[in-house]
């Protein structure tokens, strides 16, 4: 969706329009979900905490002074919203370690699934292993992969949302890239994809 079609449909949220805010939500679903589910600790509960977020959103978006700031104005409630789900997982110890205990089960299941190579094979077509390999980011650069390519956010909406400067979001960007493809470069080496398996 263009900037102007969607700057008319936050006016229109604003104004108290819900088909408006409707049409919003389902045009940035998708991302929602997937921001949320890159940004919070249980995995699992994805869904309930991007309702969470919708729910923020429907209920503060007539605070919202300029329509044409909307996906920046989203992306920090989503941040807002995990941040505060997160803290409140850390402080029941009990859920933390069933936490660690449940991505320790899956990184046996991942490194099975990665000793049979066509299954790795057919997971880089598909984009799972792309994924992966974001989602074992730092937070912070994780968050920024998912905003610019993604999301398609500017550098300047992504530095508005981070609270950072433009500069320091093409620096993280250009980190975060390095990491991807060194993590890519390691996986195809375990693979013989590029002759580092003899």
């Amino acid at each position: 969706m263009d900037k102007r079609k969607l700057a008319a449909l936050a006016t229109r949220a604003i104004a108290g329009d819900n088909e408006a805010f409707e049409a919003f939500y389902v045009e940035h679903a998708r991302s929602i979900l997937f921001h949320v589910r890159s940004l919070i600790v249980d995995k699992e509960n994805y869904l309930d905490v991007a309702q969470e977020v919708v729910l923020e959103m429907l209920e503060h978006i007539g605070q919202l002074r300029e329509p044409v700031a909307i996906r920046g104005w989203m992306h920090r409630i989503i941040r807002s919203t995990c941040a505060s789900h997160n803290r409140g997982l850390m402080k029941d110890e009990k859920h933390l370690a069933a936490t660690y205990e449940s991505e320790a089960l899956e990184t046996v299941k991942d490194e099975d699934w990665e000793s049979d190579p066509e299954a790795a094979t057919m997971a880089r077509v598909e984009g799972n292993e792309l994924f992966s390999i974001v989602n074992r980011l730092p937070a912070a650069y994780r968050e920024i992969i998912i905003q610019r390519y993604y999301d398609d956010l500017s550098y300047k909406e992504i530095a508005e949302v981070q609270g950072i400067s433009v500069t320091n979001v093409s620096t993280r960007l250009h980190r975060a890239m390095q990491m991807i493809r060194r993590e890519m470069e390691d996986t195809n080496k375990d693979l013989g994809i590029l002759g580092g398996a003899d």
